[in-house]
């Protein structure tokens, strides 16, 4: 895992890379998962989320708003989950 700096985010888990970025202003942001293996890195999905003010995440790809809690337990599953 990176730093989190300027509002990017990088996870690596065993074959996967989880990038996150996100605008800190606006609380948009993007999120890319890509296959870790040797040779060019392969877009595996992406989508988009947004932050609102009273700390609720919603993603692109689920239906309704996540606790903050519950939107990281979903970013890790993007990276550990192999389905």
């Amino acid at each position: 895992m990176d730093e989190g700096a300027d509002g990017r985010l990088t996870i690596r888990g065993e074959k996967k890379i989880l990038a996150i970025e996100m605008d800190q202003h606006s609380g948009s942001g993007n999120w890319t998962l890509l296959e870790d293996d040797p040779g060019a890195e392969r877009k595996l999905d992406q989508g988009t989320f947004q932050m609102t003010a009273d700390s609720l995440v919603e993603f692109s790809d689920r239906r309704g708003k996540l606790e903050l809690e519950v939107a990281a337990e979903a970013f890790t599953a993007k990276i550990f989950d192999e389905d």
